[in-house]
């Protein structure tokens, strides 16, 4: 199935405003909700503005107030399916790779707790509700128009774009740090599968299953834009996240 068979309507609002969410989601031929289906999560806040640490109360607003009400909009809209857009950075920096969904659950910033949290609220509503629920967390998602501003995250779409206006790289610590980077195409084919399955009170990773260095990322892209190679290192703000 292709992703405009599903015909999501794309709408910007904000779901920290329940009377909103109700609006968007009281509309009962729609067969998703977006916690899920209204893709809401797939824009987070700190995505947003590349920062983990500050402006937790916005972190807390989004993933789990605004979280809380796209729960409730969906419950009494009777949607068929709610997906839960989940960060795979709940496992801090976990002891495997790759990493079991079964991990150890440690969160290194508020942004990570609070979409734990949102997670922890979606699931509950599917054992409490009967609201069948599915959770996926997502392994740092990569290409087309990924966001391309930023200090920390999204390494692609800042080393690109830098790489396009003749800067050099800015690498987080010495590059060394790995991460799994799962290309878009396969998120979206990941939310269609488990739209249209039958799992329900289910959590899934969705990533390579592979590791790569930030230090192998500059190499490709340099030869790609056909300049030599420069980055600048700044410090590790706490500790590097896995996605």
């Amino acid at each position: 199935m292709e992703i405009n068979e599903l015909l999501i309507p794309t709408i910007l609002g904000g779901i920290c405003v329940a009377i909103s969410v109700y609006g968007l989601a009281i509309a009962k031929d729609r067969k998703y909700a977006l916690g899920g289906l209204f893709l809401y999560s797939l824009i987070p806040i700190s995505h947003r503005t590349g920062i983990f640490l500050e402006n937790p109360e916005d972190y807390f607003g989004t993933n789990v107030s605004g979280t809380f009400n796209v729960l409730q909009a969906s419950r009494d809209a009777g949607v068929s399916k709610f997906i839960y857009t989940a960060s795979s950075s709940c496992y801090g920096l976990p002891d495997k790779f790759p990493t079991s969904e079964l991990a150890r659950i440690q969160p290194q910033y508020p942004y990570a707790l609070t979409k734990w949290l949102g997670e922890e609220l979606a699931l509950h509503w599917a054992k409490v509700y009967q609201m069948p629920v599915v959770s996926l967390r997502l392994f740092n998602v990569y290409g087309p128009r990924s966001r391309t501003s930023g200090t920390y995250g999204a390494v692609f779409g800042v080393f690109l774009a830098q790489k396009l206006a003749g800067q050099p790289f800015t690498v987080v610590g010495d590059g060394s740090q790995t991460r799994d980077f799962t290309y878009v195409s396969d998120v979206v084919d990941a939310f269609i599968v488990s739209a249209n399955s039958n799992a329900t009170e289910e959590i899934f990773n969705i990533g390579s299953g592979a590791t790569v260095s930030i230090k192998v990322i500059e190499n490709p892209l340099s030869s790609l834009i056909h300049q030599t190679t420069e980055s600048y290192q700044r410090p590790i703000p706490h500790q590097s996240l896995p996605g």
